[in-house]
Order: C-alpha cells, then structure tokens, then sequence
C-alpha cells in the first residue's frame, strides 16, 4: 500500500477523535526480507504520531497527595510517563 494504510489510520483518527492501534512489526533489516517488505517503512506509530502531532503514554502516574498550587483543587494530578521508543520530537522543560 506504499505506507497509504498508515497514512489513512492516522486521517480517520484525526476526524472521528478516536482510534486503537496495536503492536507491529517494526521493520528491520531482518524484517524486510523475512515478510518480503518494498523498502525498510518507518515504524507505523511513529508515522501515527507525526500526523496526529501528538504522543503516546503508556500510562498515567497518579499522585493524590501532590502538593497543589491552584486554590480549591481537588482532582488528582497526573503525570505520563512517556513511552520510551517514541520521542521522535522530544521537548524539554523545567516545570517551575
């Protein structure tokens, strides 16, 4: 599908806001030979990810006991830990 099937994956989940993805097969160059690919394809999250301009968590920290500064906050704060393979555009910053 020349990549089109990632392609088209991350347009439908841009406009319905909803989508599940599941684990792939990350093209090396094992793969390539193995499954007889056309060429070595970026790995489909990632493509995903780009087109989305988001990022993937692979699960919330909960801290019910963090001190808040916002007057009258009651929710719990959570931090993702961002899925260690897919920072393909990381960002830093120092939270003040």
């Amino acid at each position: 599908t020349d990549d089109q099937v990632t392609i088209d994956c991350a347009q439908a989940i841009k406009k319905y806001y909803v989508g599940i993805t599941c684990a792939t097969i990350t093209p090396d160059y094992n793969n390539v030979h193995e499954f007889i690919f056309i060429q070595m394809w970026k790995i489909p999250h990632g493509s995903i990810l780009n087109i989305l301009g988001s990022s993937v968590f692979t699960k919330a920290i909960i801290f019910k006991n963090f001190l808040r500064l916002v007057p009258g906050w009651h929710n719990s704060i959570i931090f993702g830990r961002h899925a260690h393979f897919h920072q393909y555009k990381p960002s830093y910053f120092v939270v003040p």
